[in-house]
């Protein structure tokens, strides 16, 4: 008799193993990063063109964000910062580093985690955000910096 009360409970703990694992692949397979409907942003892909938009740049405020494929606070923070390019364009130019594909450049910037976010103007870095922050975090760096500040 044990050896079948085993074997339900066995049978029972399986069953609920695999419905657990069907509902959390159903539920990962509905999450999606939402993204709007506009063009995604500008990457720069090298040294010379980062040089290039910082130079042309002059007294613009420039948000150069640092990111990967894989990160996944990368990905969330990508709809936020199209939404400020969209909305803040009279303020702000806003571009994108793969770090895999540009170590280097990371290097130069100093970044040790990502997502990770430098404000430029006037070719100096005036602020900068390392992880993923609050939307209202953005808004006010590029407030104190933007064109509008002076």
């Amino acid at each position: 008799m044990p050896s079948t009360a085993i074997r339900i409970f066995s049978i029972a703990a399986l069953l609920l193993g695999v419905m657990l694992f069907q509902s959390c692949a159903e539920e990962e397979s509905s999450i999606s990063i939402q993204r709007p409907a506009s063009p995604s942003l500008p990457v720069l892909r090298s040294r010379d063109e980062l040089r290039r938009v910082i130079s042309e740049a002059g007294d613009r405020l420039l948000l150069i964000d640092f990111f990967a494929d894989w990160c996944l606070p990368c990905k969330q923070l990508e709809p936020i910062l199209e939404d400020i390019a969209r909305k803040a364009k009279d303020s702000v130019d806003v571009y994108r580093i793969d770090l895999d594909s540009n170590q280097a450049l990371a290097q130069g910037f100093q970044v040790r985690g990502i997502p990770y976010v430098a404000f430029i103007k006037n070719q100096v870095i005036v602020y900068r955000l390392e992880g993923l922050h609050p939307k209202k975090t953005y808004w006010d760096v590029i407030r104190k910096f933007g064109s509008e500040s002076g």
